[in-house]
């Protein structure tokens, strides 16, 4: 055979007239559209569990450099004396709640006689050393 007649039998076996049955295309596409969403949820757990691994190993590492690298004179200077000691008392300070946008010195846990309601944000103030 010729090249011509291998290309005009191969042309006629590849023009085909017959198409497949209706059933058999939406078989095929809905099968198309399981795995499509079926990726679509892979894909969503595993970025999801990426993100807890990553979230676990910032946190991990965070604990060791915390309890590793700090050391108790670096974090609190020294510890407070306790309540039976006789330097118990000489180191003066002052903790109060301070509110968002309010002014310290007038809206501070002695002002407020010890309770106040806040509809803004609120802060926890620990000063020593000297008066407020």
């Amino acid at each position: 055979m010729k090249d011509a007649d291998w290309e005009r039998l191969l042309r006629r076996s590849l023009d085909s007239a017959a198409e497949p049955d209706e059933k058999l295309n939406q078989s095929i596409i809905n099968e198309l559209k399981e795995r499509s969403q079926m990726k679509h949820k892979f894909r969503k757990r595993l970025s999801t569990a990426l993100v807890a691994s990553i979230l676990l190993l910032v946190l991990a590492v965070s604990a060791y450099a915390a309890t590793q690298l700090f050391s108790t004179k670096q974090v609190d200077g020294k510890p407070m004396p306790n309540t039976d000691d006789p330097d118990y008392g000489k180191d003066s300070f002052f903790i109060s709640p301070l509110i968002q946008g309010q002014k310290p010195w007038l809206v501070n846990i002695v002002t407020m006689n010890g309770g106040y309601n806040a509809d803004r944000g609120v802060y926890l103030a620990i000063s020593s050393g000297g008066s407020f």
